[in-house]
């Protein structure tokens, strides 16, 4: 009775689990887009679908790299106020 208990937790765990990875998955997926929509001008030209699907494929490192190209100093015209 007892493994039985334990495989039962264990499957709980495991699919709440996969319903927040799941649901975090597409809320950022979801963020990237609406924000993606905002730009007036993106990084390297990439359109708001182009990256919606580089954020579906690699969530968090699509968004980190969203991030990186668009919004941080990285980008080319936060180099062009200075010169």
């Amino acid at each position: 009775m007892g493994s039985l208990t334990f495989l039962v937790t264990a499957a709980l765990l495991y699919w709440l689990w996969a319903i927040v990875a799941i649901a975090t998955h597409l809320a950022i997926t979801i963020k990237v887009y609406f924000d993606a929509k905002e730009l007036s001008e993106p990084a390297l030209g990439i359109s708001r679908y182009l990256w919606t699907a580089i954020s579906f494929v690699l969530p968090i490192g699509g968004m980190l790299i969203y991030w990186l190209m668009n919004h941080s100093t990285l980008k080319r015209s936060s180099y062009t106020k200075y010169y």
